[in-house]
């Protein structure tokens, strides 16, 4: 994931790499992959991605604050908690 929304997988330990859309051009910060195979990534603008295969395909929302994600961590509880310039958010993605 980087700048401009770009979201590139890899299947083949990076061998190659296929772009994915994302739906967005937000700079896409941090990122994780939660314990049920789901992955969340964030950025600025208050982004958040999310994927239920792998990564294959990702749903885009915008929170309403907007305010800029650095990260996103699973708690160990399994709740979702973002990391932003206002410290961390509690979410479920």
């Amino acid at each position: 994931y980087g700048l401009q929304g770009n979201i590139l997988r890899s299947d083949d330990g990076g061998k190659s790499w296929t772009a994915i859309e994302s739906n967005t051009t937000a700079g896409l910060m941090g990122g994780a992959v939660l314990a049920d195979g789901s992955v969340v990534l964030v950025g600025a603008q208050g982004a958040v991605l999310t994927s239920g295969d792998g990564g294959r395909t990702f749903a885009t929302t915008k929170r309403a604050d907007r305010v800029a994600l650095a990260d996103a961590i699973q708690a160990p509880d399994g709740s979702v908690i973002l990391l932003g310039e206002h410290g961390p958010i509690p979410a479920r993605p």
